[in-house]
């Protein structure tokens, strides 16, 4: 799923709205430090919504929550935050891990981008999207109806490696028992990951990140958000939605 260039913030001032969303999860990751180990999953997501809402309250722009994960009462889909001049829409995701916090462990992350207003496609209320993300240097090697061995093949060939010299990230779920089968009998190394999704992709799409692509099932608010990360980052990501029933198959239809 491409995200379009035209939803970037086209006003001068675009290095001062970077700022402010960097102190905005910066506020998040820091509400959740007093909750580390604590066991409190949901302690820890509504600790870091606040305080994005806070931060974000106070910074120059106004902004409309268009991506929001359903347990994030602070920042629900279609908020409005700030009063500046400035109108974007916003993806927000306080804390991706609240789980790994909540145990003690490393890996979360907070998350948070800002398109021109209008610029996120308005997309059905499906849970979860089908993801495969590469670096810069295998642009244009993969598709998601093709099987996993050919893709890697052609990530390998771009790469000018072996197939057996990739490593593919994927989270551990019951869901990616057969993906992982299918990339280790390509002959692809396999990162099992606990968490992390969109910490994956963004690795992916650097380079000398140890992780050559990410592909799996996942969140649709990270997925979307990680999208446009590796965008920035110059890398190849694809996804399309993926219904779970017949209410989300009808949604998409």
């Amino acid at each position: 799923m491409e995200q379009q260039r035209s939803g970037i913030p086209s006003y001068q001032a675009r290095g001062e709205l970077s700022f402010e969303l960097v102190q905005a999860t910066e506020a998040a990751a820091l509400a959740c430090a007093g909750l580390l180990g604590k066991g409190d999953p949901e302690g820890v997501s509504n600790a870091a919504g606040e305080a994005m809402r806070r931060a974000l309250d106070r910074s120059d722009m106004t902004g409309t929550v268009v991506l929001s994960p359903r347990h994030n009462p602070s920042l629900p889909p279609g908020a409005v935050i700030g009063a500046g001049d400035r109108k974007v829409d916003l993806g927000v995701y306080p804390v991706e891990g609240a789980s790994q916090v909540a145990r003690g462990h490393i890996n979360a992350v907070s998350l948070l981008v800002a398109v021109d207003a209008g610029g996120f496609a308005r997309l059905p209320a499906t849970s979860q999207m089908e993801k495969f993300v590469a670096g810069p240097g295998a642009r244009g090697a993969i598709d998601l109806d093709d099987p996993i061995a050919d893709n890697l093949r052609r990530i390998a060939f771009a790469r000018d490696v072996r197939v057996q010299d990739l490593t593919v990230a994927i989270l551990e779920r019951p869901r990616h028992q057969e993906l992982i089968a299918d990339v280790a009998a390509a002959g692809a190394r396999v990162r099992i990951l606990e968490e992390g999704d969109f910490a994956s992709a963004v690795m992916a799409a650097i380079a000398g990140s140890g992780i050559d692509a990410a592909i799996g099932i996942g969140d649709l608010h990270a997925t979307l958000i990680a999208a446009c990360a590796v965008r920035c980052l110059g890398g190849e990501f694809l996804a399309r939605l993926l219904p779970r029933n017949d209410e989300e198959r009808a949604l998409v239809g």
